[in-house]
């Protein structure tokens, strides 16, 4: 499954059958987590809310900054535990507006950090020792020791920089190594690190300028999920890459890192 933020639109794919289903949805819809059999929780503009596949009956749950009109949330993920760290950016993507908050499953949230500007790439170590979190406009993965059982962050440092010239840091995965796929805006693909040593291991180049996330999938998790955005191209740009907005599914021999963390609320 996956969004187009801008088109208001909820995807999914069938792998076996390969048919594609889509929805339409009210508000920007940055996220889509799964939750019950038929259900699903979607970071909206406004907040968080529940949507059922079947029924298409859309259950609010939660305002996140009803009081900022001019943020919406953007990235997010699931830790172990099952709370939701999900970020929040101004629309124009004005500097240091955004929070990164945790959302525990009965709902009740804290603010992790304060004054980011695009939150993206959440994901932690297969031991939850580490978090791993990128903030777009700082060009950089950060890492923060992880506290599990309290969900409590510190920062260690700076992990991997890109280059400007290359593009800017979006979307990102771990593959069962440990190591970072991380996609890169107007990098044409996505960029494999180590996150130790912050080495470029492997590129997996794409026809779209404009990369923004990836994810691991398939039955044995060696299938990696691309996507990219049509926003954002000069009229050129846009003739040279057709594909710009596409999905793309590579198989690889890698496995991804099996995260199996959900989203489910309390009653």
């Amino acid at each position: 499954m996956w969004v187009d933020i801008d088109g208001q639109l909820l995807y999914e794919y069938h792998l076996k059958s390969e048919k594609i289903k889509s929805w339409s949805i009210e508000q920007k819809v940055s996220l889509v987590l799964e939750s019950g059999e038929t259900e699903v929780v979607l970071a909206l503009q406004d907040g968080l809310a529940k949507f059922d596949l079947e029924t298409e009956r859309m259950t609010w749950l939660l305002n996140l900054e009803k009081d900022n009109i001019n943020n919406r949330p953007n990235d997010g993920a699931v830790d172990a535990l099952g709370r939701l760290w999900l970020g929040t950016m101004a629309l124009d993507c004005k500097a240091d507006e955004g929070k990164l908050y945790c959302i525990a499953p009965d709902l009740s949230i804290s603010i992790k950090l304060d004054k980011t500007t695009i939150s993206n790439g959440i994901i932690w170590n297969a031991e939850n020792t580490k978090m791993y979190y990128i903030d777009s406009a700082t060009y950089a993965v950060k890492s923060y020791h992880f506290e599990l059982a309290t969900g409590n962050i510190a920062f260690e440092k700076d992990i991997i920089t890109i280059d400007s010239e290359l593009g800017m840091p979006d979307g990102m995965a771990l593959d069962s190594e440990g190591m970072l796929w991380i996609a890169v805006w107007g990098g044409k693909g996505i960029y494999r690190y180590n996150p130790t040593t912050g080495k470029l291991l492997e590129t997996v180049k794409v026809n779209a300028p404009n990369v923004t996330s990836c994810t691991f999938g398939g039955e044995k998790m060696d299938q990696l999920f691309i996507t990219s955005a049509s926003i954002g191209l000069s009229a050129k740009e846009a003739l040279d890459f057709p594909d710009s907005g596409h999905v793309f599914i590579f198989q690889k021999e890698l496995a991804g890192f099996s995260n199996k963390n959900r989203f489910y609320l309390k009653d």
